[in-house]
């Protein structure tokens, strides 16, 4: 499994090009705070990673939110979000009654949380001046 755009199925173009233009109720809600870098990375909805179509992508974070409705499978899900952890992608679900500012919320304190697992980078030491008399 990989994010390799070249090889995505068509047809699963087409079925998240099909759901983008008819988003749920609480799907369009919360693209309204996510559209246009308005928390500081760009989200993408209705995106196909993996062989499966996510609610929402943001690739600068590594990070899919899904939007769970009654139709969804407890099992399918754990499937599908193991596998996006395979490749490095961490899953946020909620359910679709949750107030889209509380999920913004969530995804805020997420990412921070990330942020402070990162290993810090080696700090550099300042290198001594030469002595140009010697």
């Amino acid at each position: 499994m990989h994010l390799a755009r070249s090889r995505v199925d068509p047809a699963l173009t087409a079925q998240a090009k099909l759901q983008r233009q008819h988003p749920t109720i609480a799907e369009d809600s919360l693209w309204k705070f996510l559209r246009k870098k308005q928390i500081g990375a760009r989200f993408k909805r209705q995106y196909v990673i993996g062989g499966y179509i996510v609610d929402f992508w943001c690739p600068r974070w590594r990070m899919v939110v899904e939007i769970d409705g009654q139709w969804h499978d407890p099992e399918r899900d754990r499937k599908r979000d193991a596998d996006l952890e395979m490749l490095g992608i961490r899953t946020l679900r909620f359910p679709d009654h949750t107030p889209p500012e509380n999920i913004i919320a969530d995804i805020l304190a997420d990412y921070r949380w990330l942020q402070s697992k990162k290993k810090p980078s080696p700090t550099l030491h300042p290198t001594t001046p030469k002595d140009k008399t010697a």
